[in-house]
């Protein structure tokens, strides 16, 4: 198993968060073979925001280098670039069951 993304590091700046691309229903998954060994994991979800993606297409990230280090974690850098996260695809099924 690959090492998990370190959480530690400078938080974004408000005004690079404002101008962040943000996934919803983000999960965050070990990447397979090879290049879990050398990239670690990356986040698929539902994409709003991002350049190279239709807003709410589901996809994934590029390797997650660090990630905030709140519970639930609201931001994610990534080998390319930042991310808001909202509601996590585990936090969604959670509320669903609260009733």
């Amino acid at each position: 198993m690959s090492k998990p993304p370190d959480f530690n590091g400078p938080s974004p700046s408000s005004e690079e968060l404002a101008a962040a691309p943000i996934i919803h229903l983000w999960e965050l998954r070990e990447m397979c073979g090879e290049a879990a060994n050398i990239y670690g994991h990356q986040l698929f979800g539902f994409f709003c925001g991002h350049p190279a993606f239709d807003d709410m297409s589901y996809a994934n990230s590029s390797p997650v280098e660090q990630m905030d280090s709140r519970t639930p974690p609201r931001w994610a850098r990534t080998h390319t670039r930042l991310y808001r996260l909202g509601q996590s695809k585990i936090g969604y099924f959670e509320t669903l069951n609260a009733d």
